[in-house]
């Protein structure tokens, strides 16, 4: 799976059902630091990014460990 940091944390779940049913997940995480799809909208919308940054020090790694 490829997903960037901010959809990244809408599997969780996700990340749960597979550790429960021992299956072999690989997942690749792009770590830009910001919402993509709320950026692209704010710079349409006025001219900036206003409000889309993501704590990119969050170790989305250890999330998903703490989960098994």
């Amino acid at each position: 799976m490829i997903a960037g940091d901010g959809s990244v944390g809408f599997y969780l779940a996700e990340f749960d059902t597979a550790v429960r049913h021992g299956l072999p997940v690989v997942i690749l995480v792009g770590n830009d630091g910001c919402w993509g799809i709320e950026r692209e909208f704010q710079l349409g919308a006025f001219g900036g990014d206003k409000r889309s940054a993501i704590a990119a020090t969050m170790r989305k790694s250890a999330v998903a460990r703490a989960l098994a």
